[in-house]
């Protein structure tokens, strides 16, 4: 008997829910990173500006829904030409922004949730940050 738990429905009831739980494929596991559409939720439109510096992205996480649109614009503060480049999405790449300038890409995210690394992938640049698609 459990403290603060009179009769048998309760646990019956709590019972059956775990069965049915674990029978879907888990419980409050991190199964939908990489997967599915876990949080039932897709498309829209998500606006970024994104400012990169000789050192760092900011912000270095990004979040939007799987298929969603992305306008993203890349502004440069750095002192030499960066780029933002998601390896795993052909289409999110903003080529070499020079110092001061900036430059937008519109995409598509993929189906697939999970973290995607994003990075300024020319040579001497070591910037990275996550578009993390939920």
């Amino acid at each position: 008997m459990i403290a603060g738990v009179t009769g048998t429905r309760p646990l019956r009831s709590a019972a059956l829910a775990l069965i049915a739980c674990a029978s879907a494929g888990g419980c409050g596991t991190t199964s939908g990173l990489g997967g599915s559409d876990s949080d039932g939720i897709k498309g829209g439109t998500f606006t970024f500006v994104v400012t990169v510096s000789d050192d760092a992205f900011a912000p270095a996480i990004l979040k939007a829904q799987n298929d969603a649109t992305v306008h993203l614009t890349l502004s440069n503060t750095g002192t030499r030409p960066h780029d933002f480049v998601v390896p795993a999405v052909a289409s999110a790449r903003v080529p070499s922004v020079a110092p001061g300038a900036s430059a937008t890409v519109t995409f598509t995210t993929p189906d697939s949730e999970g973290i995607y690394v994003y990075a300024s992938d020319l040579p001497g640049d070591a910037q990275t940050g996550q578009l993390i698609i939920q």
